[in-house]
């Protein structure tokens, strides 16, 4: 099992590390103890913590938080820029990153570092434990209480399931589903919702018609993100461009609202 350590803000990492040069090649035995990790043994017995986790609903105690509300106004703006006619109007990715360049100093830059490997099965529960262990040791090295630990979907539910059943790491760890399987199942669960709408048939005059079933299931991510990207623009466009809809105080406040935000 690989993995990788990011660490934010990248000044929170000591750079100042000084490697002195070998002046002989160390040997075999001394590079096999170089970045060891400690194997530990899992002892509870599979499903234990799942059977302790449970299902409530937040929908109650989340709210829409400012930022996000933020980020929704902003893509409203865009979408409404196409119905107005407003150009030069830069792709969903452009007006983005033009809208976000002043908010640079909100950002931070992450370090990314390569972990040692543990040569042992991936799947195995033991190898999952000790890549806890190890996460959770490394995260108190840079005096964090939480550490989050991120698992492909075949091995997310064995670290849930590990975290739970072991009272040493259940306050510390947080597991999280890989980014790209979440995308995944988002999309395909889009394409299972919007099954028989007319979707496929609506992407299929851009796209090829045999790439459809892998756009609608989620794993031609990439092409799908983009096809929707272009169905909500045409949808919007349609939509704003019908009489009554947009008066001329409308456009009018859109184009200023477009200018002073990618001109500020």
């Amino acid at each position: 099992m690989g993995g990788i350590k990011c660490v934010t803000p990248r000044s929170e990492r000591d750079d100042n590390i000084i490697i002195n040069r070998l002046q002989k090649d160390p040997g075999p035995d001394a590079l096999g103890r170089f970045g060891n990790v400690p194997h530990h043994h899992y002892v509870n017995d599979p499903k234990t913590g799942l059977a302790l986790i449970s299902v409530r609903d937040m929908s109650q105690h989340v709210s829409l938080g400012s930022h996000l509300k933020s980020i929704v106004c902003l893509d409203s703006l865009w979408l409404a820029s196409y119905a107005c006619g407003i150009t030069p109007a830069p792709g969903w990715s452009g007006f983005n990153q033009l809208v976000t360049e002043s908010q640079s100093n909100v950002f931070h830059v992450s370090d990314v570092v390569a972990l040692p490997f543990i040569n042992l099965s991936p799947s195995d529960m033991s190898t999952i434990y000790t890549a806890l262990l190890f996460a959770q040791n490394e995260a108190s090295l840079f005096n964090r209480n939480y550490c989050i630990i991120t698992f492909d979907q075949p091995l997310f539910i064995k670290a849930v399931d590990i975290v739970h059943a072991s009272p040493e790491l259940r306050d510390s760890i947080i597991v999280r589903l890989g980014g790209l399987h979440m995308a995944f199942s988002y999309m395909g669960s889009d394409g299972y919702i919007m099954s028989g709408s007319g979707q496929e048939q609506m992407w299929s005059t851009v796209y090829a018609e045999g790439s459809i079933p892998q756009m609608v299931s989620g794993h031609a991510y990439s092409r799908a993100l983009c096809a929707c990207i272009l169905s909500i623009q045409a949808i919007t466009s349609v939509l704003l461009s019908a009489p009554g809809i947009l008066d001329e105080v409308d456009i009018q406040a859109l184009y200023c609202t477009w200018d002073d935000l990618l001109h500020d």
